[in-house]
């Protein structure tokens, strides 16, 4: 696959850099329950891209990739590519998912339909209009490279089975949905290394500072 060096001329060729025609140097092993989509965005800021200029890079159908639900559909061939420069099998990637539901919670995952039970993200170009992803700040501050969970997709999911809190679906400083494919955004040229899937994508304001946690009974989990 080529790159257009005009494309992105603040960035060195991936081409030149080595990375087209093997594993990428960095490709992180999957967390347990971590959404695909989480996981992309951690391969492309593991190998020093933002989450667009990656997927932009190495997926022939790269310029629409973030304007899907990536975890709802994902074509054979990006599936192909992932598998090919991760290492991992297309059974694993697969099962990061939400077509993992399919046959226990909903009969059919169909792109761009209505699913009972799935958070929708209303995505309007690139942009989450809708607040169906949401989070556990414990969660982000207690993992060594915060990631998101499919469960946090669906609506079943209101409260974090780990810390007994309430999940959280807008930052608390700007009230702007999650839109952690777009974290990256604020710095033009150069990835800062510092940035992560924690970081809101309007104001950078980071997820894992926030604590006003709102406990729940256990007895309510059951």
């Amino acid at each position: 696959m080529r790159i257009r060096s005009d494309s992105y001329p603040e960035e060195t060729k991936m081409k030149d850099r080595g990375l087209q025609y093997a594993l990428w140097p960095v490709h992180p092993q999957p967390f347990g329950d971590e959404l695909l989509s989480s996981w992309i965005i951690r391969l492309a800021h593991g190998n020093g891209f933002k989450a667009q200029t990656f997927v932009y890079g190495y997926f022939e159908n790269g310029k629409s990739m973030w304007a899907r639900d990536v975890d709802r559909t994902v074509d054979t061939q990006s599936m192909r590519i992932l598998a090919e420069r991760s290492g991992q099998t297309i059974e694993r990637i697969s099962a990061m998912s939400i077509d993992k539901y399919t046959g226990k919670v909903f009969e059919e995952l169909r792109s761009g339909c209505h699913v009972n039970w799935l958070m929708p993200l209303g995505i309007r170009g690139r942009f989450f209009r809708r607040p169906g992803l949401m989070f556990c700040p414990a969660c982000f501050r207690d993992s060594k490279e915060p990631y998101l969970r499919t469960n946090w997709r669906m609506a079943w999911s209101t409260v974090c089975t780990v810390h007994s809190r309430l999940l959280f679906d807008r930052c608390p400083a700007c009230e702007a949905t999650l839109q952690p494919h777009l974290a990256d955004r604020q710095y033009r040229r150069k990835l800062n290394r510092q940035v992560s899937i924690a970081n809101c994508a309007h104001c950078g304001f980071d997820l894992r500072l926030w604590e006003r946690f709102t406990p729940v009974d256990e007895e309510a989990l059951v």
